[in-house]
C-alpha cells in the first residue's frame, strides 16, 4: 500500500467502516511506516476532538486500543474462515468415504 492510499483510509478506519481486506492493508502499513502512523494519530485526534468521542486524554492509548481491536478482529475471522473450511474438509472426505464404502457394498 502507498502512503497516499493509507492517507485516504484513515476516515475510514476511525470511523470502523474499512472492509477486512482494506483494513488489513491498512494494519501492515501501519507497522512498517513511521510517516503514516503520526498522520493517523493527527487524524485521530482530529476526527475524535470533533465528534466529541474522545473521553480519554490519552490519545496514544485510546489509538494503540483501536488498533489492537482492528488486529484481533482480523485474527478471528481468519481462524473462523479456517475453521469453516476445515469442517467443509472433513464433511468432504467424509461424504467421499461413505460413498467408497457404498460402492464396495454393492459390488
Amino acid at each position: 500500500m502507498e502512503c497516499s492510499e493509507f492517507v485516504s483510509l484513515i476516515n475510514s478506519f476511525n470511523h470502523g467502516t474499512l472492509d477486512e481486506y482494506n483494513l488489513k492493508r491498512f494494519l501492515i502499513h501501519l507497522d512498517k511506516c513511521k510517516s503514516c502512523r503520526e498522520e493517523l494519530e493527527i487524524m485521530y485526534l482530529v476526527d475524535k476532538t470533533m465528534t466529541d468521542e474522545l473521553k480519554t486524554y490519552d490519545l496514544e492509548k485510546a489509538l494503540s486500543a483501536d488498533i489492537e481491536n482492528a488486529k484481533d478482529m482480523i485474527y478471528v475471522r481468519e481462524r473462523n474462515r479456517l475453521y469453516i473450511d476445515l469442517t467443509w474438509m472433513i464433511s468432504g472426505f467424509f461424504a467421499a468415504s461413505v460413498a467408497i464404502y457404498m460402492f464396495f457394498l454393492v459390488f
